[in-house]
């Protein structure tokens, strides 16, 4: 069951809950998430932020509407309360716009359990913690938290005096795993299950019925010590646990953390493939951030709804169709465009429910930073709590190669400190690697055929041998160093050249068998910090493409020369199903797709086209738009 819920903000002046509920009904929403504005000790606001709750979680409790709230977790607009703010790895207090506290101070717990306990009261269905429960991002500019009490909890673990802070950051994160780096992630992972206890217990002191969750975030998977179902499970107490994914359409617009549609997309697939159960109703976050649509288009809304309804994983959507800083008749192409795709949206559900995915196969592990090597490394912030942001999902989902987050696929990728944890059977099937995980590999005694990896350099471009096509990067000057200067072993093919600032050239690319027959495309460049033009190119694209073909990797579909056009496909013994979406501002126009294997029949949706054996022909499709295919053998 794929379940729509709708946040609206209920303290809103432009706020009618008639047209809201009229809203939700016309786009068949199950549930509405009523957001309040950060906390705060002036009761008279609070009292207000109460009273627009408690008006308003009858009224759509009666109409049949799951009622959720919805509000900040550490951040509070009052900067004069006497709590611990959150201290980051610099040394600096978290106190912006608004203060953040640590949820190992007492009195701010006290303060956050009396505050549940009075919306606990209200008897809503839901209560959901914003993405803000988390340290990495708190700051936005650097990680916290090294706040006295959280050092303390250090010294628990470790067995020995609190740390002092002064170098404690470069201690955890330069080199291999070490006992600091442990006893951080305790220290966070244990405050942040102490904090999901406490809440619960004062939820269930009023109504044990009410579920409790939260928002993931992105740093609730690794760097906070603990990750997001655990979390989901700690807050759900007796009742079915639920958590929001993160991940959002409006960060195409802003290229948040340097992320486009297409990987915001992966990035959700990714998180769900992370847990196998169906015991937490997981849902996405379709966020149009700061909307209206002159900030955001509904069609990059409708793309991310479109796929995740075909990957088939998820519960539902958080879905954002409607501009709650205006009137409800302010904004209406959200809500327009949903409507018009509910059938389309449905239909793409149904051909993709019953298959598996299909495609080169995605080794992305959820917890690898206590692990991690960072030798090779210059110590900064984004190193470590941007490891959340797969670059194999990007090498793939902008190259039109389709991606499976579950069993083997047809082949695999795995990248920098992922390749420390990977099953060992995923060589069964060919595989592509940076330098990084190269060199992980080869410490665990598979060759790869790397003799050495030299100094980093950045390169100004890419030469690549069989077409003779130059990729530059550009304003090289300020990218980070990424290539390296290696040595690839003999009976290794090179299939690219870096070409350096002083005019040498040295391996970027090659391909290579070993005595056991395991294949490899060796990518010769550290993927976490390469320049987006490196994989982002027809050049990149065909050698991929070739690498898994001359290895005997059909792909389920194939199509080139189409920037981010977004394939995902899923797959039984007698169907493929295709969903083709177009995330770039260019339409497509008189296209073909390869197939592994000729099809009998392709059922066309969204879209005009016709099957020639192999080959699929699309007539059009359009900008930021998408359609899906069915075909039987």
């Amino acid at each position: 069951m794929y379940d729509i819920s709708v946040p609206i903000i209920v303290t809103a002046d432009t706020y009618d809950p008639s047209a809201v509920l009229n809203d939700l009904k016309l786009m068949g929403a199950k549930r509405v998430f009523l957001a309040i504005p950060f906390l705060t000790h002036d009761m008279t606001v609070m009292e207000s932020y109460y009273k627009a709750l408690s008006d308003n979680i009858g009224y759509f409790q009666a109409e049949g509407i799951e009622v959720g709230i919805w509000f900040w977790s550490f951040r509070l607009e009052d900067k004069e309360a006497k709590y611990t703010l959150m201290v980051t790895s610099e040394g600096k207090e978290c106190h912006t716009t608004t203060a953040k506290y640590c949820p190992l101070d007492e009195g701010f717990l006290n303060f956050m359990e009396e505050h549940m306990k009075r919306l606990a009261a209200m008897h809503p269905d839901l209560i959901m913690f914003d993405d803000d429960l988390a340290f990495g991002f708190t700051s936005m500019v650097a990680p916290t938290c090294f706040c006295h009490l959280h050092r303390a909890k250090m010294g628990e673990f470790l067995g020995e005096a609190t740390p002092a802070a002064e170098g404690l950051y470069e201690k955890m994160f330069s080199g291999g795993s070490n006992r600091y780096r442990s006893a951080f992630l305790y220290a966070l992972g244990e405050s942040l299950k102490s904090f999901a206890k406490r809440m619960r217990a004062a939820v269930d002191s009023v109504d044990p019925s009410i579920r409790v969750g939260q928002c993931g975030c992105i740093t609730t998977y690794d760097y906070d010590g603990v990750d997001s179902f655990t979390l989901s499970k700690i807050f759900a107490g007796n009742t079915k646990p639920f958590l929001r994914l993160i991940g959002a359409p409006y960060w195409d617009h802003v290229r948040l953390h340097g992320n486009y549609l297409s990987d915001v997309i992966e990035l959700e697939r990714m998180q769900r493939a992370w847990y196998d159960g169906s015991d937490i109703e997981i849902f996405s976050e379709g966020d149009t951030y700061p909307r209206p649509r002159h900030r955001v288009p509904a069609s990059h809304l409708e793309i991310f709804d479109a796929a995740l309804r075909a990957d088939g994983n998820m519960n539902g959507i958080l879905k954002y169709a409607f501009c709650y800083s205006n009137r409800q008749s302010y904004e209406r192409g959200y809500l327009n465009a949903h409507v018009r795709d509910l059938p389309d949206l449905e239909g793409i559900e149904a051909a993709f429910s019953s298959l598996s995915d299909s495609g080169v196969r995605i080794y992305e592990t959820m917890r690898k930073i206590e692990d991690s090597d960072y030798s090779r490394d210059i110590l900064n912030a984004d190193l470590i709590r941007y490891q959340f942001f797969s670059r194999a999902l990007r090498f793939l989902s902008h190259n039109s190669i389709p991606a499976a987050h579950r069993g083997q696929g047809c082949a695999g990728i795995v990248f920098g400190e992922n390749a420390r944890a990977m099953d060992l059977t995923a060589l069964e099937k060919p595989l592509i690697i940076d330098e990084h995980a190269a060199d992980i590999l080869t410490q665990r005694g598979i060759d790869v055929g790397l003799v050495d990896l030299g100094q980093r350099f950045t390169p100004t471009a890419e030469c690549y041998l069989r077409t003779g096509e130059q990729e530059t990067v550009t304003d090289y000057r300020l990218k980070p160093p990424f290539a390296s200067s290696a040595t690839p072993a003999e009976g290794a093919e090179i299939l690219s050249l870096w070409v350096a600032a002083d005019g040498r050239r040295h391996p970027a690319s090659y391909c290579y068998k070993n005595a056991s027959g395991q294949s490899f495309l060796v990518l010769l460049m550290d993927a976490f910090s390469c320049a987006d033009e490196i994989y982002k190119n027809y050049s990149r694209q065909k050698q991929i493409i070739d690498f898994l073909t001359e290895n005997g990797v059909s792909l389920p579909a194939k199509c080139s020369g189409n920037p981010d056009l977004y394939l995902l496909c899923k797959e039984n013994d007698d169907t493929l199903s295709i969903g083709l979406f177009n995330c770039f501002a260019d339409s497509i126009d008189d296209f073909s797709l390869e197939l592994d294997r000729e099809y009998a029949t392709a059922d066309i949706h969204r879209a005009e086209g016709e099957l020639f054996g192999k080959f699929l022909k699309i007539d059009h499709l359009s900008a930021f738009d998408w359609c899906y295919v069915t075909l039987k053998r």
